[in-house]
């Protein structure tokens, strides 16, 4: 269905100098704004706006309880957020629906506007979703500084109630300036189907389109950026069945090697992930598998695999792990985090799902860093995962056609759960590794020490072992840590 504007009415919107016939789709945010600004109505009586807060995944607070707020929070540009108007009824409000309206301005000029109706049966609580107006602004008006301002008008257009003047506008002045941070805008995976083989019997993944789309969303839901890019690879096919933790390893690894096939064109600055079915019996197999990359450079070790049929939060753990994350200490998982702030790894900020329209409390909800159920992201969580979408994507500059880089002379030694040593492809890129400084002893073809380099270990996730990232020795042996590789 769609919707003319008025003739001027975009002119007032946009800024236009001259008025403008204009048509969209009653789902664009401009229709939004006409949809406000073309239905004047009274400002409600009886009622004062007490609390505005942002959430885009994890609670912003604006004004609380009267007072502004600093709050460290990140909010990112392009993504959509929930504003919830916090109002207090006068003791003689005549229950009624009333409407909150939430601007959004940029450099002074109206981005964003939209509304929500509430019939109140009291002041506005944290914990019940349902007690404040909910007011949901696009993206595309949340973009650099902006500033916010919110309203209270009635339901009805034909009068307001009987009771006193409120506080129905706030801030009664200029907008309040809410800081949108930049570069988070695009997070991007290359999503490998893995197709098993047990004689002619095929195990393949759920690739169904609704199925993929779900996951996808949940990704975006989860993580703090504008957008979750999916792109779908060709089918790769392993040797075995992924029945056993090497097993497991070893498919984490052909990923990695994956990422430098110049057929597959996969781009530095994607998070590669391998999915399959779990339909091969698996004794003592972790849900998912990941390589903890320690800085933003370290695109190799952008790689994570996991079942099909748990996907969606297995893909949000181990994609974690993907960007730098180590464990939330809670439900026993290895290797925890010794400076999670929260105890027992709860998120220790409210949070809230755009997809479900839930809210998660800060003291019964756990990290999805961690082992615990329920899970949702901690603020801790949220702001190192922007960090980490910040700096990959400021040094790719998120683009297909700058991401690209030559190739250099940087070897992967894989190291299996059972201490097996072997090599992986080259590695594509410019940027030096970023992991633990690992010393690497170079062996002639006699098995002479030569000289020693510098390599770094990338640890998995949820298995002992990981790879060893080091300039490439060319030919010959090399020893770490006294065990002796392959010759290459």
């Amino acid at each position: 269905m769609r919707q003319l504007l008025p003739v001027g009415l975009l002119s007032v919107v946009a800024g236009c100098a001259a008025p403008v016939e204009f048509t969209c789709l009653e789902s664009d945010p401009l229709c939004e704004i006409v949809t406000v600004l073309s239905d004047e109505r009274p400002a409600a009586t009886g009622v004062d706006i007490v609390g505005l807060a942002a959430y885009q995944g994890v609670e912003h607070w604006i004004l609380k309880d009267g007072d502004t707020v600093e709050d460290e929070v990140r909010l990112v540009a392009g993504r959509d957020t929930l504003f919830r108007v916090f109002i207090a009824p006068h003791d003689d409000f005549v229950s009624r629906e009333i409407t909150a309206r939430v601007y959004v301005f940029q450099a002074g000029k109206l981005s964003g506007a939209a509304q929500a109706n509430l019939a109140p049966l009291g002041v506005s609580t944290e914990t019940d979703l349902g007690s404040t107006i909910n007011v949901r602004i696009a993206g595309s008006a949340m973009d650099g500084d902006a500033t916010v301002q919110v309203e209270l008008v009635e339901a009805s257009a034909t009068a307001s109630g009987p009771e006193r003047e409120g506080d129905s506008v706030w801030p009664d002045g200029d907008p309040h300036p809410i800081v949108v941070e930049q570069n988070g805008g695009l997070l991007r995976v290359y999503y490998v189907p893995v197709v098993q083989k047990d004689g002619d019997t095929e195990y393949a993944p759920d690739m169904s389109d609704d199925h993929v789309e779900s996951i996808r969303q949940q990704m975006w839901a989860a993580f703090p950026t504008a957008e979750v890019e999916f792109v779908i690879g060709e089918d790769y096919t392993p040797s075995y069945l992924i029945s056993d933790n090497n097993a497991w390893s070893n498919l984490l690894n052909e990923m990695v090697n994956l990422r430098s096939d110049p057929d597959r064109g996969v781009e530095p600055d994607q998070y590669v992930y391998g999915v399959f079915s779990q339909s091969v019996a698996c004794s003592g197999c972790p849900a998912g598998l990941s390589y903890l990359a320690y800085t933003e450079s370290a695109d190799y070790s952008r790689a994570s695999i996991g079942y099909d049929s748990i996907s969606a939060g297995t893909m949000v753990h181990e994609v974690g792990h993907a960007h730098g994350r180590e464990h939330s200490p809670c439900g026993g998982a290895a290797g925890p985090d010794p400076n999670y702030p929260h105890e027992g790894a709860i998120i220790g900020v409210r949070g809230y799902d755009l997809l479900s329209d839930v809210l998660f409390e800060p003291d019964t909800v756990y990290d999805f860093m961690s082992y615990c159920w329920p899970s949702w992201a901690s603020d801790y969580t949220w702001e190192a995962l922007y960090q980490r979408i910040k700096g990959v994507n400021a040094l790719y500059n998120a683009a297909p056609s700058n991401a690209r880089l030559q190739n250099t002379a940087l070897r992967p030694l894989f190291v299996s759960p059972d201490g097996e040593l072997t090599w992986g492809e080259p590695l594509r890129g410019e940027l030096s590794p970023g992991g633990l400084s690992t010393p690497v002893e170079l062996l002639d073809d006699l098995g002479r020490p030569v000289t020693v380099v510098d390599g770094v270990f990338v640890p998995y996730d949820h298995l002992p072992g990981g790879m060893i990232v080091m300039p490439d020795p060319g030919v010959g042996r090399v020893r770490v840590g006294g065990r002796l590789s392959p010759a290459l």
